[in-house]
């Protein structure tokens, strides 16, 4: 699937599961990487790409690459891994105190605008054939106090 430290939204399986529900799909290559980016339908016939929680270590390297497809589309939307820091226009990718920044005339040529997340910062996978009780006994104590009390007061999940 994915290496460690990767998200599960740049996996094979997560883009096979884009192109079932008759999403376009690319792979670009930047800083080493394969980067997934998703076509997603506007309405008049319009798009957008997006990449969903790419590891991204050379903003240039990324701008390089999605200009192709930025030419194509409406807009390009990225969510990385890692920090994207976004100040008067300059956008600047890691969690160090003066991160590498993209070039000024790289980033001349895009508008940069600071959005919310799509995805979740984190995601848990969950081994659902363990019973109940080994469920509730690796969880903090105040998730399984909530559970508890959500069960009290009547709530009720299904699986279909």
């Amino acid at each position: 699937m994915t290496s460690t430290g990767d998200s599960f939204l740049q996996s094979s399986e997560w883009e096979e599961i884009q192109k079932r529900y008759g999403r376009k799909t690319a792979r670009l290559s930047a800083g080493g990487r394969d980067i997934l980016c998703i076509k997603n339908d506007l309405r008049f016939g319009m798009y957008y790409w997006y990449s969903p929680r790419p590891h991204v270590h050379d903003l240039n390297q990324l701008l390089d690459a999605v200009s192709p497809l930025v030419k194509e589309g409406l807009f390009f939307r990225i969510e990385p891994l890692n920090e994207l820091r976004i100040t008067n226009r300059e956008a600047s990718i890691g969690v160090h105190d003066s991160p590498p920044k993209a070039d000024p005339p790289l980033a001349e040529k895009f508008i940069i605008q600071e959005t919310r997340n799509l995805q979740p910062k984190e995601t848990i996978l969950i081994d659902l054939s363990k019973t109940e009780d080994e469920l509730l006994a690796v969880m903090h104590p105040k998730m399984r106090y909530n559970i508890r009390l959500a069960e009290r007061h009547g709530v009720r999940v299904e699986m279909r």
